[in-house]
């Protein structure tokens, strides 16, 4: 692996929040905290009159990338090669909602948040100044992140990151190709995920076991993702209304 110059990264301390949307986020009143004290903190949320409106995605966007203060005082970061470099990545354009409502924790945080200035702190607790080129302390810390939050060892998160058969290995070396051979536009492996979601809604599969296989944490997460795919739905409930008044009739 070659070697590549990490600029220097100061340590942040202390984070100055800028005017956001988010700020006009209402709480709900004691009253409905009492009602709906027994519904999970996800569920919970949705109740809130303007969450899903300030947290869509056209409006975390514009925040990016989040940041995060460094403990302790370590000191910092002097620009130096290392075998390997994390740098935050802006999400790709086509990265929507449903994309992201696919990710789990650890790669949502990965997406939203900047950890560059954790690099000093990680340099610090790993003694990872001097010496011949090192990896990148930032990325051996969020590497033991990534293991203890997806409960490897050591042997299982060495085979994670370095097997060749990951999603972008894939996508280029197998998914593309049948793409091309069959005639068929070039779309990404995740648009398989919508295809499949969007059939099953068609065909009247209930909303909760769609939102079980795609791992959503409520129904109500996968309505206001594919309420669009449902057009005849209302037309369907007044029908069904009609026979049943009209046979009781």
């Amino acid at each position: 692996m070659k070697p590549l110059r990490i600029p220097a990264t100061p340590c942040v301390k202390q984070i100055t929040v800028p005017d956001s949307p988010f700020h006009g986020l209402n709480r709900l009143s004691r009253t409905e905290l009492v009602r709906t004290r027994d519904l999970p903190a996800t569920e919970r949320r949705l109740q809130l009159p303007n969450f899903i409106e300030l947290f869509r995605w056209d409006a975390i966007r514009q925040q990016l990338p989040l940041k995060l203060p460094t403990p302790g005082d370590p000191p910092n970061w002097k620009a130096r090669r290392c075998r390997s470099y994390y740098r935050w990545l802006p999400p790709e354009a086509s990265l929507d909602e449903a994309t992201i409502a696919g990710m789990d924790l650890f790669d949502l945080c990965l997406s939203l948040f900047d950890f560059s200035p954790w690099r000093p702190y990680f340099a610090w607790r790993l003694k990872s100044q001097f010496g011949p080129p090192p990896f990148d302390p930032l990325s051996i810390g969020l590497g033991g992140l990534l293991a203890r939050y997806r409960k490897w060892d050591w042997p299982t998160l060495v085979t994670e990151l370095g097997e060749p058969y990951n999603g972008a290995h894939i996508t280029e070396r197998a998914f593309k190709p049948l793409l091309r051979r069959a005639g068929l536009r070039e779309i990404r492996f995740h648009d398989l995920r919508h295809a499949c979601a969007s059939l099953l809604l068609s065909q009247g599969v209930r909303v909760d076991l769609v939102s079980q296989m795609l791992g959503h944490s409520t129904p109500a997460l996968t309505l206001a993702i594919y309420a669009h795919l449902m057009p005849g739905d209302q037309e369907d409930a007044v029908a069904r209304l009609d026979r049943v008044l009209g046979g009781a009739g």
